[in-house]
């Protein structure tokens, strides 16, 4: 039986310890998960208000995707010394992209059971903290410019959380 995060054991981690690289892969992985994610509550989602703001959010993940893919070539030449981080952190780092909401899931085939728009906004929260909490730790292993983009993909991903918390009163 592997953890929570998808290895099989605590040793996996150790022996293919993941790169920086295929953390920001993670990244891109669950901000088209995200796009599709919000895509897809719009559609079922019966309180225009709350669908305007998922077509919203939808759209601002897609832009998230391109930013990584640009982050990715910015981290050619940016990445923090290995030296400079443990491949403990990077085991944790791994595991907290693993096990963000969206990262496990076939997005194409999921059903979110949400049956109203306070379940929706609650579900869009999870993903936003759970994103936020991936970018900070970013943060540990990128050099000056990857922190500069992380930031500003931190700040954008709290605006969400403040949009997101803010509809509760349209529910």
């Amino acid at each position: 039986m592997g953890c929570q995060c998808g290895c099989q054991n605590n040793a996996t981690h150790k022996a293919e310890r993941p790169s920086v690289e295929t953390i920001i892969d993670m990244a891109v992985r669950i901000e088209k998960a995200g796009q599709k994610f919000y895509s897809t509550l719009a559609i079922y989602e019966y309180n225009e208000k709350i669908k305007d703001l998922l077509i919203f959010l939808a759209g601002e993940e897609a832009k998230h995707v391109k930013v990584f893919e640009n982050l990715s070539n910015i981290l050619k030449n940016d990445l923090l010394d290995a030296d400079s981080y443990s491949n403990d952190y990077l085991d944790y780092l791994n595991c907290i992209a693993r096990t963000h909401l969206l990262f496990n899931i076939d997005i194409e085939d999921a059903d979110f059971k949400v049956d109203t728009a306070r379940e929706t906004l609650e579900l869009a929260l999870k993903f936003e903290r759970d994103s936020i909490t991936v970018f900070q730790e970013m943060l540990e292993v990128v050099g000056k410019n990857g922190k500069e983009v992380l930031k500003k993909l931190i700040e954008q991903e709290r605006e969400h959380v403040l949009k997101l918390a803010h509809s509760f009163d349209m529910v």
